[in-house]
């Protein structure tokens, strides 16, 4: 069997594991506690196969496209001749202007890029509130994959150690990048015409 086609069957197994109980718990509180029966339990079931090979194919795209390039980004953003260092135990914190910049662009960009946002005015502080802007598609995979490469290519870290505030991290700066913009919106429209 081609490799390529194995391990997209492997995600997909995965993630009927992972779905099948989220699942299970729903059909269960649907006909046991609500006692009342589904209703067109064909399109439930189609919308659920649906459901397994869409994220069967975006966990998939982040394997093979999303993870290596964050890795590849890293590698050359913490290379020490990028770093203008002459070797990796010379380099210091200031060293890395540009990773922080690069992390501060990209968490910019992906706040503006979230599909969550693209909504009537009145309803975006409540996409924010409810948390779909800092765990969605384009925020997590974006700011793991970076943060993940950026940790193992760093001297002196551990990306299970560093990874563990990673998505704490990619739920706060988006935030404060809106509350900023929301800010600075409030005080233009404020502002008399010219």
């Amino acid at each position: 069997m081609n490799e390529s086609l194995q391990h997209f069957i492997d995600v997909l197994l995965g993630t009927m594991l992972d779905v099948l109980p989220i699942a299970a718990i729903l059909l269960g509180f649907q006909v046991f506690v609500l006692r009342r029966a589904l209703k067109n339990p064909k399109e439930i079931l189609t919308g659920f196969f649906m459901v397994l090979i869409g994220l069967a194919l975006f966990l998939e795209g982040l394997d093979l496209a999303l993870f290596p390039i964050g890795e590849l980004m890293a590698n050359q953003l913490t290379a020490p001749e990028f770093l203008d260092a002459q070797d990796a135990h010379s380099i210091e914190w200031h060293h890395y202007f540009w990773v922080y910049l690069f992390a501060a662009s990209i968490g910019f960009s992906t706040t503006i890029a979230e599909p969550s946002l693209i909504a009537p005015r009145s309803i975006i502080a409540l996409a924010y509130d409810s948390g779909g802007v800092t765990t969605s598609t384009v925020t997590v995979p974006l700011v793991t994959a970076l943060g993940l490469g950026l940790s193992s290519n760093v001297p002196g870290r551990n990306p299970l150690m560093d990874g563990f505030g990673l998505i704490a991290f990619a739920s706060l700066f988006p935030i404060i990048t809106v509350m900023g913009y929301a800010q600075l919106s409030e005080w233009r429209s404020r502002r008399p015409p010219r």
